[in-house]
């Protein structure tokens, strides 16, 4: 089968606390609520793109236990297929807990991963859907996400990567990536603080085809075509969060599959991202395209690039 988009990358059970303020040290408090929803930055962007209306597949490793049992259940219910998951006895599924502070909107994470819930050594061609049009990465299992990138060039496809934090990655990673992405923490390969412009045509030099920086709440700048768009973030009351880059990510994917121009991809994705704020935990907010249309329409934003 010829999936859209697979992705290979870290997938994570979330636990979230959601807290009316965040705590004060050696204090107690009460949770408003405490939710379990899935995570990782790759299958929140699948979920994503599968709500959109894409084929994805998942190739990742778990534990084989309940909470990797919920985990690939609760993608499958987006339509996201998990039958590359490495399912692996005796480890322990990656889990977070995240504390949401609802007075800021922000969040907090921590993450538990046992050391052997990888795909490193384990990952096999038999274990990869045989054909995709992008591979989605996030940099947590390099040797497989090299060799997997390796088979999907050979076949036509294109490499995407995540990356949202200051981590470093590999330059044998980075020189198989088409579309790059990165989060304003990131500090290497030509990125200057405080000048995304510089920063970009830095990148650039190194032939991706589409590059973007995201500042959360400032917005994200893209490179595309030899040009920079820059693409304010939409001003929303944010319940939460957490998943909003992730979402932003698979639907920049999807525009970028669509064929939109620089600007209608930024906006698009913006768009997905905001309006996932206004649910707690990655997934429960992520919208389908007739609620991206209306959320637009919503902020006196054009939509008809989605006719």
């Amino acid at each position: 089968m010829m999936y859209d988009c697979v992705g290979m990358g870290i997938t994570v059970l979330d636990e979230l606390v959601v807290l009316d303020t965040y705590p004060q040290p050696n204090s107690k408090g009460r949770a408003k609520a405490i939710i379990r929803q899935g995570g990782g930055p790759v299958p929140t962007a699948l979920a994503t793109l599968a709500r959109l209306g894409k084929k994805c597949a998942l190739v990742t490793a778990l534990g084989l236990d309940s909470h990797g049992r919920f985990l690939c259940q609760e993608l499958e219910q987006f339509g996201v297929v998990t039958s590359y998951v490495n399912n692996l006895p005796s480890v322990d599924t990656p889990r977070a807990i995240i504390l949401v502070d609802q007075s800021k909107g922000e969040r907090t994470v921590l993450l538990a991963q046992d050391s052997a819930c990888t795909l490193e050594q384990r990952f096999k061609a038999g274990q990869f859907p045989d054909q995709c049009r992008i591979l989605h990465l996030d940099g947590h299992y390099p040797d497989a996400q090299i060799r997997a990138s390796e088979r999907v060039h050979a076949q036509g496809g294109l490499v995407s990567l995540d990356i949202g934090s200051n981590r470093p990655v590999p330059h044998a990673l980075l020189q198989h990536v088409d579309i790059l992405v990165v989060s304003e923490s990131y500090q290497q390969d030509g990125i200057i603080a405080g000048d995304p412009v510089k920063s970009l045509e830095n990148l650039a030099k190194q032939n991706f085809k589409l590059i973007g920086i995201t500042f959360g709440v400032k917005g994200s700048y893209l490179y595309f075509n030899h040009k920079i768009h820059y693409e304010p973030a939409f001003k929303v009351t944010t319940v939460d969060s957490t998943g909003a880059g992730d979402v932003y990510h698979g639907a920049l994917l999807y525009g970028f599959m669509q064929g939109f121009s620089v600007e209608h991809m930024a906006r698009f994705a913006a768009a997905a991202a905001a309006r996932k704020c206004g649910q707690v935990g990655g997934k429960a907010g992520i919208p389908d395209l007739r609620q991206i249309r209306q959320f637009l329409l919503e902020h006196n934003s054009n939509a008809d690039f989605l006719s």
